[in-house]
């Protein structure tokens, strides 16, 4: 999981923070599109180590609300596991994290 801080110059200088997960071990991060539309520079943290990167868009999907980034440097990243429809069964308990007002999306 990784914490993003996108500063977005329409708004008077002030940023969007958000949640994104690590989707390949070589830094692809999946996130909402909102989190980072409209921003001139994005800051990712890994919320397991604080480790932060820089990172480009990669493509985004306003109509979806997704977006693809690349952390600038990445590798060797712990990815998540993806559910599949085999891996998963009805009433499995799942987490979902946040990063509300930017205090991080890691921390309890």
């Amino acid at each position: 999981m990784v914490d993003i801080d996108a500063a977005i110059e329409y708004s008077g200088g002030t940023s969007s923070e958000g949640t994104g997960m690590v989707i390949s071990a070589d830094g692809l991060v999946l996130t909402n599109n909102h989190v980072i539309d409209g921003s001139e520079s994005i800051k990712v943290t890994l919320t397991s180590s604080g480790k932060v990167y820089q990172t480009t868009v990669l493509g985004y999907d306003s109509t979806h609300d997704v977006a693809l980034l690349q952390l600038n440097g990445a590798s060797r990243l712990k990815a998540v596991l993806i559910a599949t429809r085999r891996r998963s069964h009805w009433a499995r308990r799942f987490l979902a994290l946040g990063n509300a007002e930017g205090q991080g999306g890691g921390r309890p």
